[in-house]
């Protein structure tokens, strides 16, 4: 016996609207997707930048948190750049854009080079982590760095920034990052 597409498609509609008027289960309600507890929007004055010129970050929470930004060079050189000796206080507002450095600031950050491809990424956490407390002292004295140099390869640090917020629960945190070229 043969069937025509027609034929076939017609008899499944039927069937399928039959077995929906017996049906005794429920229609179900799909299970919505959860919001993410809170984020972060980051961004840079502009995409490329030349050597000796000052870069400014703009970030943005939607809720109250600490936050921590980290340069991480066209070399692959981790910074952290905030909080630092000059910024120490890293709570910010929800829904407030802030500037770093301020314009009220005692440092500025210039672009140094060389050529190539940088990236800045910032966490917040809900409560006061320091993920690198450990590394936040100069080899040669007790004095706090202005601007801790976290690692000297992105990969290291990559795979301890993971293993640190891994210690926090997923819902206390949020992470952004962005690059710019270096000329």
């Amino acid at each position: 016996m043969r069937y025509s597409g027609r034929v076939l498609i017609t008899a499944v509609a039927a069937l399928m609207v039959a077995g929906g008027c017996v049906s005794s289960k429920p229609p179900t309600t799909p299970t919505p997707t959860p919001a993410p507890a809170f984020n972060i929007e980051l961004k840079a004055d502009k995409p490329v930048y030349r050597a000796g010129e000052f870069i400014y970050i703009t970030v943005r929470a939607t809720q109250e948190c600490f936050l921590s930004v980290y340069d991480i060079s066209t070399l692959g050189e981790v910074t952290q750049i905030f909080p630092n000796r000059y910024a120490a206080d890293n709570k910010i507002q929800g829904n407030i854009a802030y500037r770093i450095p301020a314009a009220s600031d005692k440092f500025d950050f210039e672009v140094t080079g060389p050529p190539g491809t940088e990236r800045v990424r910032a966490v917040c956490t809900k409560q006061n982590v320091n993920l690198f407390k450990d590394r936040q002292l100069k080899s040669d004295s007790s004095e706090i760095q202005v601007f801790p140099q976290i690692s000297d390869k992105q990969a290291p640090f990559e795979k301890d920034l993971e293993n640190q917020k891994n210690q926090v629960p997923s819902n206390q945190w949020t992470e952004a990052s962005i690059t710019f070229q270096v000329q």
